[in-house]
């Protein structure tokens, strides 16, 4: 039988439990937090791209390991993606700021941020989670 997992043998933490999944018939333990159900869906999609790499009716050492570097792959160019897509959403952010600073009448400071309309400062656009941080002075 293909995409088995069994129960939680131990645990690494609270929610890291040791697990027993099967591809391509040979058993695996790792340590998981995911689901029954999740680690089943990953087991098979893992299986299925590994008969998919060669052709094959059967999952092949081989096979698991091109699996896993495709999977790799396409994780690292949806990062990039990702990526991307913050960096025109924070630029996009600044500008729609500054378009909206400039109809309420607001003035900028020398230091790049953006007064908005009851004395808050817009200091930073982006930080480490994209966030807007509101300063405490206004010039």
């Amino acid at each position: 039988m293909t995409g088995e997992v069994g129960g939680g043998v131990g645990f690494f933490d609270d929610s890291f439990a040791l697990r027993v999944i099967v591809v391509g018939g040979r058993r695996y333990r790792v340590r998981s937090n995911a689901s029954d159900q999740r680690l089943l869906e990953l087991v098979s999609e893992v299986e299925r791209r590994a008969m998919a790499v060669r052709g094959l009716q059967m999952v092949t050492q081989e096979g698991i390991l091109l699996a896993a570097l495709v999977l790799v792959a396409e994780l690292d160019e949806a990062r990039g993606r990702v990526d991307r897509m913050e960096r025109v959403s924070r630029d996009s952010l600044l500008r729609l700021v500054a378009r909206i600073d400039g109809i309420l009448g607001g003035v900028s400071d020398d230091q790049g941020g953006i007064c908005v309309e009851g004395g808050d400062m817009v200091d930073d656009v982006g930080g480490e989670d994209g966030e807007v941080v509101l300063g405490e002075d206004a010039v």
